[in-house]
């Protein structure tokens, strides 16, 4: 499975996102808190409320819930002393902050949260067929050669055209991760064969406008 950043969402008015962040401040503890002079109002249009997680088992970070165009999401989680958040370490932030504070004050507002789950399938781009070829090439083909063999190439090439004859819209950057986490391909050859494949996307499609 691929880890991604989880989202949320909550559809609700500005007067709702206040009531929701007043119940949150109530129930909050540490290592949480209430970032009070960080919060911004942004109009009629936009409002954000900050939460800080300081000195506790996780990366000490900001938490921005966000309201705009009647959503309300997390809009991110900014670590203080670095640049970023591995996926692990966002997700665990945002189930901490999200099962102890924020769905039990949804609770109380009768709103309804919909959350994304931690990790996702490639089956969400690729047909179980197509699916089927990627792991058939990645079961005999040598992991640092890539496709140069004859019959490696081949079964490559059955993936690639099944990806475009169903007009798969995969990501590079996802096919690359499934190949190194899943199929446990070298980081590097997992990085050619993400290219390759992008490449013959294009290609492919070029032909099919060309026709």
């Amino acid at each position: 499975m691929i880890e991604r950043f989880r989202l949320l969402t909550i559809h609700a008015s500005r007067n709702e996102f206040d009531l929701l962040v007043t119940n949150i401040r109530k129930s909050i503890f540490a290592p949480w808190s209430y970032g009070e002079l960080k919060n911004q109002d942004f109009g009629i249009d936009a409002k954000a409320a900050s939460f800080l997680y300081r000195k506790g088992a996780l990366r000490e970070a900001n938490l921005w819930l966000n309201w705009y165009d009647g959503k309300i999401t997390i809009g991110n989680i900014v670590p203080t002393e670095y640049s970023q958040l591995s996926r692990g370490e966002y997700n665990a932030l945002f189930d901490d902050f999200v099962t102890r504070f924020l769905l039990p004050a949804a609770e109380i507002q009768s709103l309804q949260v919909e959350l994304t789950g931690a990790h996702r399938d490639i089956s969400e781009w690729l047909s179980e067929s197509t699916k089927r070829k990627l792991s058939a090439f990645s079961s005999l083909a040598n992991k640092s050669t890539g496709h140069s063999h004859p019959s490696d190439h081949a079964r490559w090439i059955d993936f690639v055209i099944g990806a475009h004859v169903e007009n798969a819209d995969l990501p590079t950057d996802v096919l690359e991760e499934w190949l190194v986490n899943e199929l446990h391909w070298p980081e590097t050859s997992a990085m050619d064969l993400a290219s390759d494949f992008e490449a013959a996307i294009d290609l492919l499609q070029r032909y099919d406008e060309a026709k």
